[in-house]
């Protein structure tokens, strides 16, 4: 089954941007990474940009 592709938004300022910090367990050094996102943001949204973040 193909998969649809994400859909772009515009960014709207008055929109709500939510801070993330992302962290891996068990890993020595520590990696992590801070994400802003859209409070819209989608979990199937979400999945892609942390997939891509993190590498």
């Amino acid at each position: 089954m193909a998969r649809r592709p994400a859909r772009k938004r515009k960014p709207d300022p008055a929109l709500p941007i939510l801070q993330l910090k992302i962290r891996l367990l068990d890993v020595s050094p520590m990696v992590w990474r801070r994400l802003l996102v859209p409070a819209t943001t989608s979990l199937q949204e979400l999945h892609g940009i942390l997939q891509v973040a993190m590498g």
